[in-house]
């Protein structure tokens, strides 16, 4: 272990340590502001509008509560977890200010699904195959109903079955998958103070909107996608997931166990290869613990029945298109990086950065008339002010690890504009695609993610973070230390 290296963890001076009661505060607050947030079944203006202060001041304890993670605390000696403190933080606080204050007047609501055969799609039939009640197992059906299934659909079964249990809680109807259509905010009538905390819980945990709403983009309505077998994910983590994990381990295992100083001191032959295996292993670090706990899952929400909530069974894929698959910037951060935060780029960063496009082209803008450039440049700019406050959190508060990191995820969005602006270029001059644009949208976007990576890995080096993640047992017994009563 060299001792001359410039990547110890150094929490934001004047920051305390996390307590476990404080780590529960947040989320604890934030989940009765939610149980609140349903209509109640009552004429009384006073009521209902004592309820609605209520909740409003809880929400907005709330949000000071998770606005305080990164800004007030840190964890002893773990970068790691002081690091997701600062995401974990802004992602709270932004959707609390999302559901109650911005979009007050949209409750989020849950989706209701009939079941439709692919080829009632907009042909000659208008009643689906189902019938009325889609989530009464098989065998419960006329005989007629039955054969019919059976011929036409031999999944359909197993997915009324899993579903049978998930019906009983609040607004999910139906079973799933072509047709979805908004339902009730909450039944008024026949539900009780269980029924809500399940429904808090539901939405406090759906970070894409699966089974809500304000679904994200890559949540797409196919069987594969909303009901996984538990044996495919298994798979996943078995044969893709792990492998992934490994190799990238090892190298930046590697590098780092070869290297001495600071990560600036890196020659190219390794800051490179570091910085390209720094993300792969993000990347398969996040589809590990996803799969993992989509096969634990996945039997474990028809198992509890009404004890369950929505998400237990529906876990649709956490990245839509393979690493080995991208081929341009914007298909690695729209396709294939995970999108557990686009709500949140959405209302914070998309929208603002659309507005201030609009403002300064005018209305009717003929350069941009979609603002596309204002909407992809703050979804960019707002994702490096989150990731570069968890930096600024493990480097001492010093700010050229927020800016560092910053400039990763706002290079990346200046990348996506010139790859679109030059893409467009060459369709005009060659409409026809060639053998090679493969090849060259593989080179250019390696060179966007490895150079502008550099930085966001600096700060990764420099806050001790590189080190915890080659030697992750250190994580497990500093943390296990701070719990032990002994």
């Amino acid at each position: 272990m060299h001792t001359d290296r410039l990547d110890n963890y150094q929490p934001v001076p004047g920051t305390v340590e996390l307590t476990p009661i404080y780590a529960i505060l947040p989320p604890l607050v934030y989940l009765l502001a939610l149980i609140l947030l349903p209509p109640l079944n009552t004429s009384s203006r006073l009521i209902k509008w004592t309820v609605a202060v209520i909740r409003n001041i809880l929400a907005l304890l709330a949000t000071i509560l998770f606005l305080a993670l990164p800004l007030h605390y840190h964890v002893r000696d773990i970068s790691s977890l002081t690091y997701l403190l600062s995401l974990i933080g802004c992602f709270g606080a932004c959707r609390i200010v999302d559901i109650f204050f911005i979009n007050a007047h949209n409750t989020p609501r849950r989706i209701q699904r009939k079941y439709l055969q692919p080829h009632m799609i907009g042909g000659e039939f208008d009643s689906p195959i189902a019938p009325s009640s889609p989530s009464v197992p098989i065998d419960k059906q006329p005989e007629g109903v039955r054969q019919r299934i059976k011929k036409e659909d031999p999944l359909l079964n197993s997915v009324l079955k899993a579903n049978a249990a998930l019906d009983k809680t609040i607004q999910v109807e139906g079973d799933v998958l072509y047709q979805k259509s908004r339902g009730e905010v909450m039944p008024i009538e026949g539900y009780n103070l269980k029924d809500r905390i399940l429904w808090a819980i539901d939405l406090e945990i759906a970070m894409r909107g699966v089974g809500w709403d304000f679904t994200t983009a890559d949540i797409r309505h196919g069987k594969m996608t909303w009901l996984p077998t538990a044996q495919s994910r298994i798979r996943a983590v078995l044969f893709k997931d792990t492998p992934m994990v490994m190799g990238s381990w090892y190298i930046i295992t590697y590098i780092y166990n070869n290297s001495t100083g600071s990560h600036e001191d890196l020659p190219l032959y390794l800051s490179a290869p570091l910085t390209l295996a720094h993300g792969v292993l993000l990347f398969s670090l996040f589809a590990l613990a996803y799969d993992a706990t989509a096969a634990a899952c996945a039997p474990l929400g028809a198992a509890i029945g009404q004890y369950s909530t929505h998400n237990l069974a529906y876990w649709p894929p956490l990245n839509s298109l393979d690493l080995l698959k991208v081929c341009s910037v914007r298909s690695f951060w729209s396709r294939s990086w995970h999108r557990l935060f686009a709500r949140m780029f959405l209302i914070y960063g998309v929208k603002p950065g659309q507005w201030i496009e609009r403002k300064i082209l005018g209305e009717n803008s003929k350069i941009d008339p979609s603002y596309d450039v204002g909407k992809v440049l703050g979804a960019f700019f707002q994702s490096g002010m989150v990731h570069g406050l968890g930096c600024w959190a493990i480097n001492g508060g010093d700010w050229r690890f927020f800016f560092g990191e910053w400039r990763f995820f706002a290079a990346n969005g200046l990348a996506v504009v010139v790859e679109e602006l030059f893409r467009r270029l060459v369709r005009k001059i060659s409409p026809e695609p060639k053998w090679y644009d493969r090849i060259v949208g593989i080179i250019w976007t390696l060179f966007v993610l490895i150079y502008a990576g550099n930085w966001f890995t600096r700060g990764w080096w420099h806050g001790g973070l590189i080190r915890e993640l080659t030697q992750p047992s250190t994580i497990l017994n500093n943390f296990l230390s701070q719990v032990s009563p002994f």
